[in-house]
């Protein structure tokens, strides 16, 4: 199902850019390819931060909510890395078979959610470095911050720009 006026406004799109509805497919997918190339690289430096963390030991010493955040830290990498990819492996399957504004639909709603597991695991990151190192008050309040204004500028600000 194709979002009203999303994908399907192209005769505003022929006026103002003078391109086809398929010259915006190929280009609305080639935006979304470089916006993932700048998340995935933070993703990937926070998984491979992450994996390195639990092999040196340092784990064993977190104490229930500790362990709580760094488990919710390491399962929101991996998943936000694997949706960020999605785009890719999605275009893959589907290549040469027509189907570019179903990849470019798929390819939003997969970056969405891997912008929304890379929210969950900066939080959840920097609620337990700052538990380890200040106290547990302090990093539960500036996290909470961080998850509000995160949520304000990464969602409703965007939302509320479209309306």
């Amino acid at each position: 199902m194709v979002e009203p006026g999303i994908l399907q406004d192209d005769s505003w799109n022929a006026a103002q850019r003078d391109e086809s509805g398929m010259q915006r497919a190929d280009r609305n997918f080639a935006e979304i390819l470089q916006e993932l190339r700048i998340l995935l690289t933070s993703v990937q430096i926070l998984v491979g931060f992450l994996l390195t963390t639990a092999m040196t030991g340092a784990v064993d010493r977190l104490d229930l909510l500790q362990h709580i955040l760094y488990v919710t830290a390491i399962v929101a990498a991996s998943v936000s890395s694997m949706l960020l990819v999605a785009p890719v492996a999605i275009h893959r399957m589907l290549f040469r078979r027509g189907r570019k504004v179903q990849v470019v639909m798929a390819a939003q709603r997969a970056a969405l959610a891997g912008i929304t597991g890379l929210g969950i695991v900066s939080c959840a990151g920097f609620v337990l470095v700052l538990d380890l190192t200040v106290g547990r008050l302090f990093a539960v309040a500036l996290g909470a911050a961080l998850l509000l204004g995160t949520v304000l500028v990464w969602f409703v600000v965007p939302v509320r720009l479209r309306h």
